[in-house]
């Protein structure tokens, strides 16, 4: 598949996943994270090329997905894998404010939750994270940059966070500083304009940026 997954395709493939799992008289539980996450609860304009998740029982769950895969021929063997790898939180659980976003008799889907996400994406501060944590930013209502780096430190008690996600979750919070926004869309429809994410013009990568709206 050349294009990523939308939101309609996910839940397309699930609807399909479910209904195998049925059949085998089984139900699969899975804890959604990545991108796929994003693009079904935060940001239903982006797309994933597969899907991050934790799920039990995942040998039948892999079962079900190679059979989807062979059936439609146009997805990759490994568009559902659980290679992510999910960290508690500082009370011992793994995301307590996960929600059910998909729920049918042969499947069963939590989503994660935006500070999860944000510290996972924070934590590996990958180019294509940029755009996602400024999606996440104002769902996660902390005041200050300094609360935010708090919190994914905390998750993460392993190691210390790399200088580059510093600058990022920095670069986010003063974007959105004294903005009275409650998500990304809104933010790019105010004073900053409207936000263009990372790609490439004429063979050469463009950082994700701001694109000020034209004086009327």
């Amino acid at each position: 598949m050349d294009h990523g997954l939308s939101k309609d395709e996910i839940r397309a493939l699930f609807d399909e996943v479910s209904t195998r799992a049925a059949e085998r008289g089984i139900r699969i539980e899975m804890f959604l994270v990545g991108g796929a996450a994003m693009a079904l609860a935060y940001n239903t304009s982006r797309s994933t090329r597969d899907i991050d998740a934790i799920f039990e029982p995942k040998m039948l769950a892999y079962q079900i997905a190679a059979e989807v895969a062979a059936e439609r021929g146009d997805l990759p063997e490994d568009w559902l894998n659980d290679a992510v790898k999910a960290f508690p939180m500082p009370d011992g659980t793994i995301d307590p404010a996960a929600t059910v976003f998909y729920q049918d008799i042969g499947l069963v889907i939590r989503v994660a939750s935006p500070r999860y996400l944000f510290a996972m994406k924070t934590w590996s501060a990958r180019e294509s994270d940029e755009d996602d944590l400024r999606i996440l930013w104002p769902l996660c209502h902390f005041a200050t940059s300094s609360e935010g780096l708090d919190y994914v430190e905390a998750a993460y008690p392993v190691g210390s966070l790399r200088p580059r996600s510093q600058y990022i979750v920095e670069q986010i919070a003063s974007e959105f500083q004294e903005l009275d926004c409650t998500s990304a869309q809104e933010v790019s429809r105010s004073k900053l304009g409207t936000w263009v994410s990372s790609h490439r013009r004429h063979g050469s990568p463009v950082s994700g940026h701001w694109r000020k709206r034209p004086k009327s």
